[in-house]
């Protein structure tokens, strides 16, 4: 049987050796399709296939190669499943030595075009490099910068690049891009079920079962990274929201295909978190061309809390379905990392607050571990521990903001709570200082019905601070969500006087109490203020693109001609 030898080393995404754990790979499936040969020569060719590693290494080896032996443009799987069509290399002879039928899959990251690993399976791997251990969970990446190697328990292996010339390292390139290209062009594309010739592509968007929706107006909303429009479901006649990432037509298919995977894993934390008060999204859109921009549909709502009035009974009603928000998405193993008023949408009954959901899931972060150390967020609303020197945190992050919002929510200022220009955030003790001269003089001004849980949240120490369940059933066991207070309406436990009745909680200042002639966009396009700025190991924040677009089931199911939207099941894991 043909063997893969190649000299070129510019045409190769990851090479794997030392392959312990499991004897005679060579002769499991089609592994030796992926045998690769050392090249023959002086000792500068000996170093760069190595990727210049001083360690011994041992064969066989096998050899990723951009476009040969890949059964689909996302990419190589690996576990322990003898059939081509779904496993492009076999580790193990079965699942019974821990590796999964479909373990991990090996493919190129958009942004880096470094070799990346994409965990399928609810098994987990570790990644042993530099001196620290990876574990990974299902559906976390990570990026082989460097030699590396793969636990699988039973089985290991060594991963690593080789060592490129500069004229070997633009092949490589040219490379990676046409594996974004092929990667794109593999999307489905539905067919189109109505006359849709004089429409623009960016106005239209054609989803599963018969759905296309249109761009109903100009754009209602822009952050940093997207836009959100208002749509219309054509067949159906509803309107939802899209949010579309910013993009221009000359983008590589790289940063296409990079946009696509952020939108998608936005989508795929949606889908996990399926919760009344956390906002729900349909379906992930791709357009005609590869290079058009994906859309995420999702439910409208027209206001967010920065933008409204609320009722002086509202704030109880509020506070409660962001904590049971919260509560959930925390149960769920995920931090929201930006939590703030332009990322509460609300849905109001003539004057009253009818429900309140989190929304804008790009920050947040899936942690099993407990611990992250990404410093992300909007100044104003992040957390004492963002600013210490080792930068570890819980999704106690999440109840600090909680407890901001609420504080400029309840309590009568002066003034409203200002921030840091998004360019220059505060340092430590800026932030320290804040927190004494403008944080603790409004809690003081709280009245007892509130005082208690927003002290609780706002509590500097991490651990001390109140997590979403508690802060919940001191809600419920303290106050009546329908006036506010066990005896009295809200505005009385805040503020008394002539004019008690027609002040707002929380004074004008606070911006979510005033009233815009624009209404807010749903949901909010707004992203953390602080971009990521690195951390020491992957963002497992969610599942890579691990299928075709086409194959992700939605939280809401998409409409069908001459039906109405109905939750659809929630996905589960890639199965062993």
């Amino acid at each position: 049987m043909t063997t893969t030898v190649t000299q070129d080393l510019a045409g190769i995404v990851l090479l794997f050796g030392n392959i312990e754990g499991t004897d005679n790979i060579l002769e499991l499936s089609n592994n030796v399709y992926f045998q690769f040969h050392p090249p023959q020569g002086g000792a500068d060719s000996l170093e760069k296939w190595r990727g210049e590693q001083s360690e011994r290494l041992n064969g066989p080896f096998l050899a990723f190669i951009f476009g040969k032996a890949m059964s689909s443009p996302l990419g190589w799987v690996c576990g322990s499943l003898g059939d081509t069509k779904k496993c492009d290399v076999q580790l193990a002879k079965n699942h019974e030595t821990g590796v999964s039928r479909e373990h991990f899959r090996t493919d190129v990251s958009p942004d880096t075009h470094c070799p990346r690993l994409t965990i399928l399976s609810k098994n987990p791997v570790q990644i042993h490099v530099d001196e620290r251990t990876v574990t990974l969970q299902q559906g976390e990446t990570f990026e082989i910068i460097s030699a590396a190697t793969i636990d699988l328990g039973q089985v290991t292996l060594r991963a690593w690049r080789p060592t490129l010339s500069h004229q070997e390292a633009l092949r490589y390139r040219r490379n990676a891009e046409a594996f974004d290209q092929a990667f794109l062009k593999s999307l489905t594309k539905f067919p189109i079920s109505l006359d849709t010739s004089d429409a623009l592509t960016f106005d239209l968007r054609l989803g599963e079962n018969n759905t296309v929706y249109r761009r109903e107006e100009p754009n209602v909303g822009t952050g940093s990274f997207a836009t959100v429009m208002k749509v219309k479901e054509l067949h159906s006649k509803q309107i939802f929201a899209a949010k579309v990432p910013h993009f221009k037509a000359s983008d590589s298919s790289g940063t296409a295909r990079s946009r696509l995977e952020s939108l998608t894993k936005e989508f795929r934390k949606i889908i996990d978190l399926r919760h009344p008060n956390i906002v729900q999204a349909v379906e992930v859109l791709t357009g005609m061309q590869p290079n058009d921009s994906p859309w995420l549909i999702m439910e409208w709502i027209e206001k967010d809390l920065a933008s409204v009035r609320l009722d002086d009974r509202d704030g109880p009603i509020l506070a409660t379905h962001v904590g049971k928000g919260l509560a959930f998405m925390h149960s769920q193993s995920y931090t929201h990392r930006d939590l703030k008023p332009a990322n509460i949408l609300v849905r109001l009954e003539g004057a009253r607050l009818k429900i309140a959901k989190i929304a804008d899931l790009g920050a947040t972060k899936y942690d099993i571990s407990g611990g992250m150390q990404t410093y992300t967020g909007t100044s104003l609303y992040m957390a004492p521990e963002f600013w210490e020197p080792m930068l570890h945190y819980t999704n106690a992050v999440d109840m600090w903001s909680f407890g901001i919002i609420l504080l400029e929510l309840l309590a009568p200022a002066s003034g409203r709570l200002e921030g840091w220009d998004s360019r220059s955030p505060p340092n430590k003790p800026e932030h320290q200082k804040w927190i004494r001269e403008k944080i603790r003089p409004l809690e003081k001004r709280l009245s007892e019905s509130f005082g208690p849980l927003v002290r609780g949240l706002l509590c500097e120490k991490p651990n001390d601070r109140w997590p979403a369940p508690r802060s919940v059933k001191w809600l419920e066991e303290n106050i009546r969500a329908d006036t506010g207070s066990r005896k009295r309406g809200l505005s009385a436990l805040v503020e008394t006087g002539d004019d008690a009745q027609t002040r707002r909680i929380g004074s004008e200042p606070a911006t979510f109490l005033k009233s815009h002639a624009e209404p807010s966009p749903s949901p909010t396009p707004s992203t953390a203020d602080t971009e990521l700025l690195g951390s020491p190991g992957p963002d497992p924040s969610g599942v890579e693109v691990s299928d075709t677009i086409s194959s992700i089931p939605g939280a809401v199911e998409a409409p069908r001609r001459d039906t109405t939207l109905k939750p659809s099941p929630k996905r589960r894991g890639t199965p062993k």
